[in-house]
């Protein structure tokens, strides 16, 4: 085992009790020991140790249970993923890395022990993977060929080994109405979750004028941010490190089974969605609700009372919103019409540029692409180079080739084209509610022409793993 750096961990833990000012003295001494307690045993990795094989013992006697907490854990603030890892060679392994291999484990203790009669469509998913992984193999070839630096090559291998570990766990047991299930807590948890962080995020900083995160340890300390979104830059108050794309599944959820019990939910994720203040997420919202309104009139399901019940629901989260953050979202929403001067548009405009330039300068890099790690970018909001373009689709070419882009996009696609046919026309409730959920994945990939949607691992894992599940789903409905 690799010790873990932890002594500064638990010495950040006691610091921001002491400087939250609400923990009394009492507190702060207990803190202080815990602390003390802390940094003499973590270093020694029997911690660490003991909690992976605590999670293994739970991924095979509790596997719903994983399931839904792993979902859950990949939709909190990633800076919580960062703090707690393991440095091997100085590559960087966070705790989200061991969340995709929980969830194989917990597919084959559902496996063995639940023997569910329907049969599983298996092969989509699987010819999927199989391209998926052979553009990868071929891009690491080209990619070591053409000199690409080790960090960046590492770093598409870690999240296409990532994806195709979820995609392995649904292959396994994705067919079972145990998975399903927990498919579906988890990724209506995930929404919520995120959603709730998003609200709380968006109304400290107008608050106080800090971030919220950087009361925690695992933060990062910020400016004032009052002082910008008076000059104009309401970007401040969006946090990056939080997955907004995981909104849109329950979103979809709610909007194909509408009960007068989902109304207030559906006002917070989309609330949620809206502060994020991602132009890209907006779009792909809004296609949301035009496709599963679509899908409830196909059914007969739509009537103008329900119609009217939606819109007001979600015309009460933007009239809140309006009402209580002043000009932030009619700002950002003037951004986006106005898109004159708008610094990270003109860079993810110059890398789909140049990256399609490049892989359409011949044959070979047409067809097998760049090499995984070759094609690089700067990050608008951190500064730093990243084999993981914003652009995701022409990223998945440049790195995996034309068989890894055919093959995520017929992951997507066909989940989405399933999705529709499930909740159309299955009689099983938690089928058509997964199918409903799967409505949602072709604006996601659409989002990823612009938003970065599968370039950053928690979104990716997370849908990639509701993908795989719509696609193995048994189904009454005839072929």
């Amino acid at each position: 085992m690799i010790p873990l750096q932890v002594t500064d961990h638990a010495h950040g833990w006691v610091s921001w009790l002491s400087r939250t000012g609400s923990v009394p003295a009492v507190g702060a001494a207990v803190a202080a020991v815990a602390g003390g307690i802390l940094t003499v045993i973590m270093p020694v990795a029997l911690l660490v140790t003991l909690l992976l094989i605590t999670a293994i013992v739970l991924a095979w006697a509790r596997p719903r249970f994983v399931i839904v907490a792993c979902i859950v854990v990949a939709s909190l603030h990633r800076g919580i993923h960062l703090y707690f890892r393991v440095e091997p060679g100085g590559y960087p392994l966070s705790a989200f890395d061991v969340l995709p291999f929980l969830l194989l484990l917990a597919s084959f203790s559902i496996a063995v022990k639940v023997r569910d009669p329907a049969p599983a469509v298996r092969w989509p998913v699987a010819l999927s993977a199989a391209m998926i992984a052979a553009g990868l193999g071929i891009g690491v070839v080209l990619g070591v060929s053409q000199g690409a630096v080790p960090y960046q090559l590492l770093r598409v291998i870690r999240l296409d080994l990532l994806v195709l570990c979820v995609v392995a766990s649904a292959l396994v047991a994705g067919h079972t109405h145990e998975w399903r299930r927990a498919a579906l807590l988890g990724l209506t948890g995930a929404g919520v979750c995120v959603a709730i962080q998003l609200l709380v995020t968006f109304s400290w900083g107008l608050a106080t004028g800090s971030s919220f995160w950087s009361l925690f340890p695992f933060g990062e300390p910020g400016g004032d941010l009052l002082d910008n979104v008076q000059a104009g830059n309401v970007l401040v108050l969006r946090e990056n490190a939080i997955a907004g794309f995981l909104i849109l599944p329950g979103l979809a959820l709610l909007l194909y089974r509408f009960r007068r019990r989902d109304i207030v939910m559906l006002t917070l994720l989309t609330a949620g969605g809206l502060v994020w203040l991602s132009r890209g997420l907006w779009v792909a919202m809004l296609l949301t609700l035009l496709v599963l309104l679509a899908q409830r009139a196909a059914s007969g399901r739509l009537s103008g009372s329900q119609l009217a019940t939606i819109a007001s629901s979600i015309g009460v989260a933007v009239l809140v919103l309006v009402l209580t953050s002043g000009d932030v979202l009619g700002q950002r929403f003037s951004e986006t019409t106005n898109l004159a001067g708008d610094r990270s548009l003109e860079i993810r405009a110059s890398e789909t540029e140049t990256t399609f330039a490049a892989l359409t300068a011949g044959a070979a890099q047409f067809t097998l692409g760049l090499g995984s790690g070759v094609a690089t970018t700067e990050d608008p909001t951190s500064g730093e180079s990243s084999a993981l373009l914003a652009n995701s689709v022409l990223g998945v070419w440049a790195n995996t080739g034309l068989l890894g882009l055919i093959g995520v996009t017929a992951l997507f696609a066909g989940a989405g084209f399933r999705g529709w046919r499930l909740a159309l026309w299955d009689s099983d409730p938690d089928r058509a509610a997964l199918g409903a959920m799967g409505l949602a994945l072709p604006p996601l990939w659409l989002l990823g022409l612009v938003g970065g949607t599968f370039s950053v691992p928690e979104p990716a894992v997370a849908l990639s793993f509701l993908a795989a599940t719509v696609l193995v789903t048994p189904s009454s409905v005839p072929r």
